[in-house]
């Protein structure tokens, strides 16, 4: 007798809580929930994010101008930690839709000094509070203690990643 959709899919997975986790997963699943954790924080970051005119990572980006304006894009890159092509992409998009300026530098021509705009600095309050949402939604189910306890966690994961140089 053939096998149904549904039995084939169960013969692959395990399903624990709400999580369905592919048997080749084994006993890795911290691996997989941070992968699934990632995607959803990122999905539901881009939705919030749509209705400022601004994508996933461009935040990041903003916060560190608005910690210090007037940064070269060299100094983006180190702080961000992702690749230079990436970072040139969002200050191409920001200085485009006007939350950002790019000029270059008069000690150094090879560098590019990025300023924020009075646009820019418009957007700190509700990039603020869509952190706020998102920071709320994630944690929702999480006690105080928890969420300590969860921060921890993730900052000792982040450190042993570090230690492979990964980035």
């Amino acid at each position: 007798m053939a096998k149904t959709t549904k039995e084939k899919a169960a013969n692959q997975s395990e399903t624990m809580g709400d999580v369905t986790y592919p048997k080749a997963v084994k006993d890795n699943k911290l691996s997989y929930m941070i992968f699934q954790v990632a995607k959803t924080h990122r999905g539901l970051a881009a939705e919030l994010l749509r209705s400022l005119g601004i994508y996933p990572g461009q935040e990041i980006l903003l916060m560190h101008l608005w910690d210090q304006d007037g940064q070269t894009q060299s100094e983006l890159i180190a702080k961000i930690g992702i690749d230079a092509s990436t970072v040139t992409k969002m200050v191409q998009r920001l200085e485009a839709e006007g939350h950002i300026t790019r000029t270059q530098s008069t000690i150094d021509r090879r560098a590019f000094i990025v300023k924020l705009t009075p646009s820019g600095q418009k957007l700190k309050p509700k990039v603020e509070k869509v952190w706020s949402d998102l920071n709320e939604a994630t944690i929702k189910h999480l006690s105080s203690s928890e969420q300590n306890q969860l921060i921890e966690l993730l900052q000792k994961a982040f450190a042993s990643l570090r230690e492979t140089g990964a980035e």
